[in-house]
């Protein structure tokens, strides 16, 4: 296949290093990281954390224009794959509106009322986006929304609306009693592996097609690794310098690369090695600030050399354990990394107690002699053909024994000069034997395939290789997914109507699994019901969820206590809207948008419209927004009423807003809390107000089919608790001899005793 497929990569990085200076670099595709962050967030929701925001109001300035925030619930943040440019660090992160009342209030010359009040549910939530940088720290790599920056609610408003708004949710996101700011996405922990201790992560983001017309582009997070003695790289100049590091094959699905480049191989495997073959081991790096560790040389440490055995043609001899010193001597052991090959030299003295006789003699002959040895070694790795790893090595020595070897003092003067060599290549003989002894029990030529293996993404997301090649650096393609110890819930995070029904089900599926329901921080009430042993979800009806909304964490349970979770999130109605019900003037434009539920597409009207008075509905994309346009001036109306009805094309189901458009005739009766009234049991009492005067004779009613009930002379409003919709329009009107009749309203978010703040900003 052609494109990202693994031959293309391969071909593309073969011969050729193509980590621009980086230790490694670990591609992750952009669902999973995102499926990372959902789970996430589901821990935390087990952990008891709500991600609720406290309710609070804000003035936007140089206006009359104020927000009340309440009950807003924030869901999963979610990254955005938007650019190609590695020079850009940040990249933006959307979380959306999972419910919340926004109301507008614009207060005029001490008059407050209600412009615009939006009940936000998943279907029509709106969108907080940040931009942000993903901390690093020690190798751990997390998502802290604190450190967003340029916050918008991307709701419809004006762009100085959006900011000021984001900028309410940024001081939550940053404020110390947020639990729920950070999530964790990644730790590379050294794993035994001194070579492979991860000091530094950069982060960027990459782009499969950055020609792409999708408003969700595909992608990948791309983890640029600089181990304890390696190097920072560079970035990629632009996408042209670098492959889509994920292959795109049909089969299997790919959704992880890892590369390591090859002089962090050789320090892994070789390097590493050394670390573990002396007793008190102490070393000197060599490294410059710009340059990759280039060698390594013992201040400290032993060696112990075993007793040895050797027969050859002539002689046989044998000697008691020694101890090597790995810092005496003219050199001590050091060893040099160059860009595809290790060597290790190494200079020492040692002392030797042995035996010799010739082959099929009788007597031992003892002796005890110093000698000064040199010893070189050469480490290569090359691709593994045999195709059961990635790569393999080769240690050797350039040369042969008897040169390694230097008698010092202790040997007769008169020995054969046969016996003389054959005792040089005997004592290099049994030194070399213990060091390759040693190497066979610390060499692994495997340690960043190990690496890649046990490194976890948060939630128990593992990196199953399924190619591993070293066409120049080392790469491996895989697949993310559970640990293999781990359990998991495939139905992740559904959203279901009030009453439907889901079964759950498990990877790996597993036998005598135990089903149960516990309501998400936040949410009280009926949960719904599931089978214990099967997995049958179903939902709570609508008219037992208090709100719109109610949130489940559904949790399996194997034989061996293993535990999963999911996410389950009812919304009561199958069409949602937003504004419900909106204040203008005649002849203004207000935008709705809408959401519905499953398949089905909204469709729009104006109910009971009426001719030369209500307004129109522009716009005809199926799954789009539209555009209400108010009617012009209706002569002698203070108002007009329109209601706007949405309806799913399946179910049938629908929802209305409501549109109040004043006319030039004007609303001159302030209708207000009375100062004095608090909401008690759900009633609240008002008053209706002309140039500060309380109108005694105001007539009272209810509009835009509005629960409870008022009292038509008395002005108190009784609510309904068990009602589901989210405000009350009051309509009020009073007639005065020789002026005539005037007309007021006020809107009140329901229920009453959730909105203190805005009914105390219009009780002014």
């Amino acid at each position: 296949m052609a494109g990202y497929s693994v031959e293309s990569l391969l071909a593309w990085m073969k011969d050729t290093p193509r980590l621009f200076g980086w230790d490694g670099v670990m591609a992750v595709s952009s669902d999973k990281v995102n499926a990372v962050l959902q789970q996430g967030y589901k821990t935390q929701l087990s952990e008891g954390i709500t991600h609720q925001v406290p309710s609070g109001h804000i003035d936007i300035a140089d206006t009359d224009i104020s927000y009340y925030f309440s009950h807003f619930i924030l869901g999963a943040p979610v990254l955005l794959f938007e650019s190609g440019s590695f020079d850009i660090p940040t990249f933006p992160v959307q979380m959306p509106i999972v419910s919340g009342v926004l109301t507008q209030v614009e207060t005029i010359l001490g008059v407050a009322r209600v412009l615009r009040l939006s009940a936000y549910e998943p279907t029509n939530g709106p969108l907080l986006r940040l931009q942000l940088r993903l901390s690093s720290e020690a190798g751990k790599v997390d998502v802290d929304l604190a450190l967003g920056e340029e916050p918008v609610l991307l709701f419809p408003g004006a762009e100085h609306e959006k900011e000021r708004i984001g900028e309410f949710f940024q001081a939550w996101l940053r404020h110390p009693d947020n639990e729920g700011r950070v999530y964790p996405l990644s730790v590379f922990t050294e794993q035994g592996n001194a070579m492979l201790a991860v000091r530094r992560v950069d982060i960027r983001t990459q782009l499969e097609d950055a020609n792409s017309s999708q408003p969700e582009k595909k992608g990948a997070v791309l983890f640029f690794l600089t181990t304890e003695y390696g190097v920072t790289g560079a970035f990629p100049g632009n996408e042209g310098d670098i492959r889509y590091l994920i292959p795109n094959d049909a089969q299997p699905v790919y959704s992880a690369t890892s590369l390591f480049s090859q002089p962090v191989l050789y320090r892994a495997a070789f390097g590493n090695s050394v670390l573990q073959l002396l007793e008190g081991a102490e070393f000197r790096f060599d490294k410059e600030p710009a340059e990759p560790l280039r060698q390594m040389t013992a201040l400290a440490g032993s060696f112990q050399v075993a007793a040895g055995h050797y027969r050859g043609t002539e002689y046989e001899f044998q000697s008691e354990p020694f101890t090597v010193s790995a810092a005496g001597g003219q050199q001590p052991l050091t060893v040099t990394f160059e860009s595809a090959k290790a060597s290790q030299t190494w200079q020492f003295p040692c002392t030797v107690t042995f035996s010799y006789r010739a082959v099929g003699g009788t007597q031992w002959t003892p002796l005890t002699a110093s000698f000064n040895v040199s010893l070189r070694h050469e480490f290569l790795l090359w691709a593994d053909e045999s195709g059961a790893r990635a790569l393999e090595g080769q240690l050797f020595s350039p040369y042969g024994d008897d040169q390694e070897v230097t008698p010092v003092s202790g040997l007769p003067g008169n020995l054969d000069p046969l016996l003389l060599q054959q005792i040089k290549g005997f004592i290099a003989y049994t030194i070399k034997g213990a060091l390759l002894e040693r190497f066979s029990q610390t060499l692994n030529t495997t340690a960043t395939e190990s690496f890649v293996e046990q490194w976890t993404l948060a939630g128990e997301q593992r990196v199953q290789p399924l190619v591993k090649a070293l066409p120049h650096d080392l790469a491996m393609f895989g697949q993310v997914g559970a640990a293999q110890d781990g359990l998991h819930i495939v139905e992740q995070s559904p959203l279901l109507l009030a009453g439907a029904s889901l079964q759950f089900t498990t990877e790996p599926p597993g036998q005598g699994l135990r089903w149960s329901l516990e309501n998400a921080p936040g949410s009280e009430g009926n949960p719904g019901t599931i089978t214990a042993d099967g997995g049958l979800y179903r939902a709570p009806p609508a008219h037992t969820m208090a709100q719109g909304l109610h949130r489940v964490l559904v949790v399996v349970r194997d034989a061996s206590n293993r535990v999963a979770t999911a996410l389950v999130t009812i919304q009561a109605y199958g069409v949602s809207i937003d504004p419900l019900i909106e204040v203008c003037n005649y002849g203004e434009s207000v935008t709705l948008t809408a959401g519905v539920l499953g398949d089905g597409v909204p469709q729009w009207s104006i109910k009971n419209r009426v001719e030369g008075e209500s307004g129109e509905l522009i716009g005809d994309d199926p799954q789009g927004d539209r555009t209400y346009v108010a009617h012009g001036d209706v002569s002698g109306k203070s108002y007009v009423l329109d209601e706007i009805e949405v309806r799913d094309s399946l179910s049938g189901q629908a929802r209305s807003a409501w549109m109040l458009v004043i006319q030039s005739k004007g609303v001159g009766l302030h209708v207000r809390p009375r100062a004095d009234a608090s909401p008690v049991a759900g009633q609240i009492q008002l008053e209706a107000v002309i140039n500060g005067t309380v109108q005694p004779d105001t007539q009272w009613r209810l509009g835009a089919d509005s629960p409870g009930e008022i009292s038509t002379t008395g002005g108190l409003y009784i609510s309904d608790p068990l009602a589901p919709q989210r405000f009350v329009l009051i309509l009020a009107e009073v007639d005065i001899p020789t002026f005539g009749r005037f007309e007021g309203y006020l809107i009140l978010p329901l229920p009453l005793n959730d909105f203190p703040d805005v009914l105390a900003a219009l009780g002014q």
